[in-house]
Parts: C-alpha cells; sequence; structure tokens
C-alpha cells in the first residue's frame, strides 16, 4: 500500500551543527522488542491478521487473487496455527531480507498489496519466541523448499535459520507455522471466525469446518452495505475493518445511524492511512 508522505522543504540558519536522529546499537533489542512485543493489543488478531494478509498479497502478485488462501486450525491433539499461500515464494535471500529487517517492505510502491509497513510478518514474535517460515521457490536449477525457523536468541534481538533444504514438486508459496498454547485455541478460533467476515474470498479450512459469519444485509449501493444487528460504522479496505471513530473526526461529526444498524463502507487500498498496528484509521 502506498503511503501519503507530504514533502518537507526546511529553511536553515548558516553554521548550524546537525545531527541525525537513530537508534543505538545497546538499545536495539529494547527497540526490537516494542516492535514485535508492545505494538499490538489484541496478539491473536495480529498474528492471524498480518499473516493472512501477506499471503492474499502473495496471491495478488502472483495473479490469482480469487485463490483461497489455506488455514490450518489449531486443536489440542496438534495446536498449530497455519497460514499457507500459493504465491512465489521467497528466495534464501529474501527471506533473511524480509524477516530479519524490521520496516523492509517491497509493497509501498502499489495500491494492490495491503502490506506496506515492513512489520507484519514479525506478528507471531507479538505471541510468542518461535514461528517456522517453509518457502517454495523456484530456484535456479529447479523448484526448492526451504524451512526456517525464527526465534528470539540470548541477545533478544532475534535471528533466522535454516533448518531444511531440498528440491520438491510442491506446489510453490509460504506456510507460516505458529505454535499455539492449548488454552488460546478457542481464542483463535474465534478470532479466524469474526475476522474473515469481510473477505472476498474466504480461506479454505484444511482440518476443521469454521463457519463465518454472514451478516444480513438491509440496504446496499456502490461502495457500501447497511447490516441488521451490526452496530459499529466500519470502513473496510483491503479486507481489513476499521471502526470509525466519531468523535476523532475534525468537524465534530457524530454518528448518522441509530437504532441496531451498521454502515459498512468498502474503500480502496491506499485511501486512508492507518496506525503502525494496522489496528484503527489515522485522523489526519
Amino acid at each position: 500500500m502506498q503511503l501519503f508522505e507530504s514533502k518537507t522543504i526546511v529553511r536553515r540558519g548558516d553554521n548550524l551543527e546537525e545531527s541525525f536522529f537513530g537508534i543505538s546499537e545497546k538499545d536495539s533489542a529494547h527497540i526490537l522488542n516494542i516492535l514485535r512485543s508492545k505494538l499490538y493489543t489484541n496478539k491473536p488478531l495480529a498474528v492471524i491478521r498480518e499473516i493472512s494478509c501477506n499471503a492474499l498479497d502473495a496471491h495478488v502478485e502472483a495473479g490469482i487473487p480469487d485463490r483461497p488462501i489455506e488455514i490450518y486450525v489449531p486443536f489440542a491433539m496438534d495446536p498449530t496455527l497455519k497460514i499457507r499461500d500459493f504465491g512465489k515464494g521467497l528466495s534464501t535471500d529474501e527471506i533473511i531480507n524480509v524477516f530479519t529487517r524490521y520496516g523492509a517492505s517491497t509493497k509501498r510502491d502499489t495500491n494492490d498489496a495491503i502490506g506496506c509497513l515492513g512489520l507484519g510478518c514479525k506478528s507471531p514474535f507479538s505471541y510468542g519466541d518461535q514461528f517456522t517460515i517453509t518457502s517454495i521457490y523456484e530456484g535456479n536449477e529447479g523448484r526448492k523448499k526451504e524451512v526456517w525457523t525464527a526465534f528470539i536468541d540470548e541477545t533478544k534481538l532475534g535471528k533466522v535459520a535454516l533448518l531444511f533444504s531440498s528440491y520438491t514438486d510442491e506446489e510453490t508459496g509460504i506456510e507460516i507455522q505458529i505454535p499455539i498454547q492449548t488454552s488460546d485455541i478457542t481464542n483463535f478460533i474465534e478470532t479466524i471466525k469474526s475476522f474473515f467476515v469481510y473477505w472476498k474470498t474466504k480461506p479454505k479450512f484444511t482440518n476443521a469446518r469454521i463457519t463465518i459469519p454472514e451478516p444480513e444485509c438491509i440496504m446496499d449501493g456502490k461502495g457500501w452495505k447497511l447490516f441488521k444487528n451490526w452496530f459499529d460504522t466500519l470502513i473496510i479496505m483491503g479486507n481489513i475493518p476499521y471502526k470509525v471513530r466519531f468523535e476523532n473526526l475534525k468537524d465534530g461529526s457524530t454518528n448518522p445511524l441509530f437504532g441496531s444498524n451498521g454502515l459498512v463502507i468498502e474503500v480502496p487500498i491506499g485511501t486512508m492511512n492507518i496506525t503502525a498496528n494496522r489496528e484503527e484509521l489515522e485522523y489526519d
């Protein structure tokens, strides 16, 4: 997603002594911990939202936007959340550059992609200290499969390590596997059910029957729908719902809807700025 960036022009006096802002090496672990663990208010939702949206972006890039991503739902005998796409996958260098660099993103020049902040692929660290990345991609000598572990090490900076590499005839793409605590399984399942309500192409759930709620539409028009018993006014951008905070609008607008009907407006990706955790719109 392309971000709005205003052009800055600075008028300087003569002979100013200037220094750039930055992050000291000794504080890097502290800052990275904020970015991966303190950024999100709802960590299960953050994991599901960020990894699923990355998977959808991979399908768009590969020219298969209508193909469902696949989700393996955690359960008691195998408490692992797995999210799989069938995009082009990532090479060895791309895995290292994307997963170990906060802020690194290849999606800021297009509004075809949901991502842009360079933070979402690290979101599993907001929930736990380890997750697994499986990448299948076309290499120079054939289709290659690599399995990586991403983990928080003794330095608290975090690392990725290659566990396995071979040639394969499996479809290309990325699968992220996140260990889930047994006590959190129900929360993850309920979060999955609510998050994918507004996705045009619902995921394929490979090991469980998951029913995504279908709200009752009582009126609609170009780019908007009015739902019965839906209490919030929402903006949908890139399949993600953002609650409209009327109290934050500059003109002091109030919610024009009353009773139990909710207005849902869909806008193109890049129409509005979002906060760094992708949980809210920016009211700028």
